[in-house]
């Protein structure tokens, strides 16, 4: 125990504070501040994505971003997604489902009804979301690919070549925020 004495107007007060307690208080306000960090791209990623989603009058969306070990991570997505979607999204392999096949195609993965696609670009992760209509495009940063950006709606769609292009325009946006790799 460290034992400081300090003064006050009022008088000496004593106050014994632990060595782990301190150091405990500096590891909880450095996580604090990775956290903080880590939230205020979080954020920024999820206000985009609702304004996507809103210009689209879509009625879901998600944005991951390639990670350094090669895979696709869930950088944002809009409230309301169930756990077991989350659970098998939060991290996609390039070339699996609509995420990361539109990632390796470098090219937009589009399904009219995920529920009744018969393509194979379609996992059983995307059809637990009950969505129908659904879309994702690559996200460039300069020629290469570093993401991926999807909305979906509750009924059938087939997205517009304009609706392709502002998804992708978003998604160079949304890249252009990015520190580049």
């Amino acid at each position: 125990m460290i034992d400081r004495q300090y003064f006050r107007t009022s008088g000496l007060i004593s106050c014994e504070i632990g060595l782990s307690t301190v150091l405990g208080l500096a590891g909880s306000i450095c996580r604090e501040l990775i956290e903080d960090s880590t939230n205020v791209t979080k954020s920024v990623d999820e206000d985009r994505l609702a304004e996507v989603v809103s210009a689209l009058v879509a009625d879901t969306g998600t944005i991951h971003f390639l990670g350094s070990d090669g895979l696709l991570h869930l950088a944002a997505v809009t409230p309301g997604m169930p756990e077991i979607v989350l659970s098998a999204i939060r991290v996609i392999p390039v070339g699996k489902g609509m995420a990361g096949l539109a990632v390796e195609r470098r090219q937009p993965v589009n399904a009219c009804n995920i529920q009744s696609d018969a393509t194979g670009d379609v996992r059983p992760g995307a059809r637990a979301t009950e969505m129908a209509g659904a879309i994702v495009v690559p996200i460039f940063q300069g020629d290469e690919v570093i993401g991926a950006l999807g909305v979906a709606n509750r009924r059938e769609r087939t997205f517009t070549e304009s609706e392709i292009a502002l998804l992708i325009k978003a998604g160079r946006e949304l890249a252009a925020e990015r520190p580049v790799a």
